[in-house]
């Protein structure tokens, strides 16, 4: 059954509506067309158009039953929450968060009719409830995602989202001092004291210190793999061992035995841990 017309729709032809930005007929395959402000005209090309396409009224009514009709892009926002994200996998914990951001998207959302939302509604729809970069890129990946599937629904011709670029954000790192340091190395455990020594003597990163073995250290060099450009003759490094290194690695030997240099006992048995190491260390 189709939905009562507003009052100031009731008189119309069928299939013509008034909106904030003038007159908007709905042809029988759901497609809208603009018709501007002058009701007169907007009513003869109305009543010219059903003359000719709605003279069938079990057809008008086959069309109409089996289009998917969405007036607004907030209304499909709606089918999107009750049709399409209870079947995707997602964390209890996502699907959460996926359904307080829906919230927000279709208030912003709400006010536009799919037929013309574009990169300047979907610019508008973003700013107006995003408060920071992060919120926006959240609010955007998750409406590039209702996009993809209106477009597969025929609902709008194509992914304005998309292409919304991101907002940059930058990181904001506040340098550790000497004294910060040497507190930090004070309460440290073993472990921790040996990879921050390793790291301040090799001078590589985390990524490169956590995967150290002791198979990679002869007497005079240690083999390093960085990891951001592994795959690639640059990845491969070998740095000389000096009294300092030596010690360090020296020291990294302990009651606990393990291939790397960095290791302790797990506090915990992790599931699938084991797939991504080669040991438990």
């Amino acid at each position: 059954m189709n939905r009562p017309r507003s009052k100031r729709n009731k008189n119309l032809p069928v299939g013509l509506y008034h909106d904030a930005k003038g007159f908007v007929f709905l042809r029988v395959d759901k497609k809208r067309i603009r018709l501007g402000h002058n009701k007169a005209k907007a009513i003869a090309a109305a009543n010219h158009y059903n003359s000719k396409y709605r003279v069938d009224p079990d057809l008008d009514k086959l069309l109409e039953h089996n289009a998917k009709h969405f007036e607004t892009f907030g209304d499909y926002i709606n089918h999107y929450e009750s049709e399409i994200l209870p079947n995707k996998k997602l964390s209890d914990s996502y699907r959460t968060d996926v359904r307080q951001r829906l919230v927000h998207l279709k208030k912003a959302f709400s006010q536009f009719i799919c037929d013309d939302i574009g990169i300047s509604e979907v610019t508008v729809g973003l700013n107006s409830i995003s408060k920071t970069d992060r919120q926006f890129n959240a609010f955007r990946s998750l409406l590039s995602d209702i996009f993809n599937h209106a477009v597969d629904d025929g609902v709008v011709s194509e992914n304005f989202a998309a292409k919304k670029k991101k907002k940059k954000i930058e990181k904001k790192r506040i340098r550790l001092t000497i004294e910060g340091y040497q507190a930090i190395y004070a309460q440290a455990p073993p472990w921790l004291q040996n990879a921050m020594d390793l790291a301040l003597q090799t001078t590589h990163s985390i990524n490169e210190v956590v995967n150290m073995k002791f198979e990679d250290a002869d007497e005079s060099h240690l083999k390093i793999i960085r990891k951001k450009v592994e795959g690639t003759g640059a990845a491969y490094v070998k740095i000389p061992i000096g009294l300092e290194l030596q010690s360090t690695i020296k020291r990294c030997r302990d009651d606990l035995v393990s291939p790397y240099l960095v290791h302790r006992k797990p506090l915990k048995k992790v599931k699938g841990y084991m797939n991504v190491r080669d040991h438990p260390t």
